[in-house]
């Protein structure tokens, strides 16, 4: 939620969760379950706060149970409250960090582990070491990198399918925003993936949106597509074939009354302006451009923000280890910094420095 704030794109996701609303309605679901990255950041807008507070409240409203665990874009250190334990302290939800829940009347049991920086992954794991219930349809829930399924290749990594523990019948995981869905023996693997586009690469292309809705009785579990804005990925080596795939993709989506999003590779042409192109089109589609001796550089970079939840579980490590604070919480100082809350940094500092010796 939030995602694409102050863009054309703002609302998508809001959209898409009215649509799940609608869905859980119509398939008289019982229970919602939200495998971590509600929100696109720590601390939302209130924009976003009202749009998942009406979700919330009108699932409460039909007697429906949301569960819950936190992911990486939600995680804050040291005593610093997430989002989503707001949300648990004002009854909305169920938020799960290595601990379970037990549905009785349903014999159900969800059992979650909020995100963790990955190189730990594996080791609180073993420590939680969550043992299904006899009797029980078993849920775990997860929001971590498992090998081979990545949000990003270069990503740490310490979990692997083999390393999930044996018994539930199905493992939800989030963190990935593209869907996988894959049927085992014992048990199925799933992640349901983001309800919008947000990488914006060609595997989010090819993959529909939506969520999962499991049949207790039947013991089914089927995807219900959610229909959001079109997103199309193409790769072109001249002028001519991007006016031309351009010219397609607006014949395809013509009839859909909201701009598709387009993510143009560009492999061959140096000389030309793509800002001519981007103005040409501006009112018919959201255009991105990739210049394909640009990849590698915008690919590392990207990297790096996206790993920078893990950079600063780094960097407190080493401030932990060299700075001597008597007074004050160095995870939730650098927590302070990193969101620009320079109001409590200040006043960490007062704490830790007013009337020292």
């Amino acid at each position: 939620m939030g995602f694409g704030s102050k863009s054309e794109r703002e609302r998508d996701s809001y959209l898409a969760l009215e649509k799940v609303l609608r869905i859980a309605k119509e398939e008289e679901c019982r229970f919602v379950v939200l495998a971590g990255d509600i929100f696109d950041v720590r601390i939302p807008k209130p924009e976003t706060w009202a749009a998942i507070l009406n979700f919330l409240k009108e699932l409460k409203n039909e007697g429906r149970e949301c569960i819950a665990i936190y992911g990486n874009h939600e995680r804050r250190g040291g005593n610093l409250i997430n989002p989503l334990q707001s949300l648990a302290k004002a009854d909305l939800i169920k938020l799960l960090h290595c601990n379970h829940y037990i549905a009785k009347e349903y014999n159900l049991a969800f059992f979650g582990m909020s995100y963790v920086p990955d190189k730990y992954a594996i080791d609180v794991l073993k420590q939680w070491n969550p043992r299904p219930l006899g009797g029980y349809y078993n849920i775990l829930i997860l929001h971590q990198n498992i090998f081979p399924f990545m949000y990003s290749e270069l990503e740490e990594v310490s979990l692997k399918l083999e390393d999930l523990p044996k018994g539930f019948d199905l493992v939800v995981n989030g963190h990935v925003h593209y869907r996988v869905e894959k049927r085992f023996d014992n048990f199925t693997f799933i992640i349901p993936g983001s309800l919008i586009p947000t990488q914006l690469n060609k595997k989010e292309s090819e993959i529909k949106k939506g969520c999962y809705i499991l049949d207790l009785e039947k013991k089914e579990l089927l995807f219900r597509e959610v229909e959001v804005r079109r997103f199309f990925y193409e790769e072109v080596e001249s002028l001519a074939e991007l006016e031309e795939k351009l010219s397609r993709i607006l014949e395809i989506s013509e009839k859909d009354g909201e701009k598709p999003i387009v993510k143009i590779v560009v492999k061959g042409i140096r000389s030309f302006d793509l800002n001519l192109i981007e103005q040409r089109y501006r009112e018919k589609v959201i255009l991105h451009f990739k210049k394909e001796f640009e990849r590698r550089i915008e690919k590392t970079h990207k990297e790096i923000c996206q790993k920078r939840v893990s950079i600063e579980e780094r960097i407190k490590e080493i401030l932990n280890r060299n700075i001597s604070l008597k007074k004050i919480d160095i995870f939730e100082f650098i927590d302070a910094l990193s969101q620009e809350n320079f109001e409590l940094v200040e006043g960490l500092l007062r704490k830790e420095y007013d009337n020292k010796d």
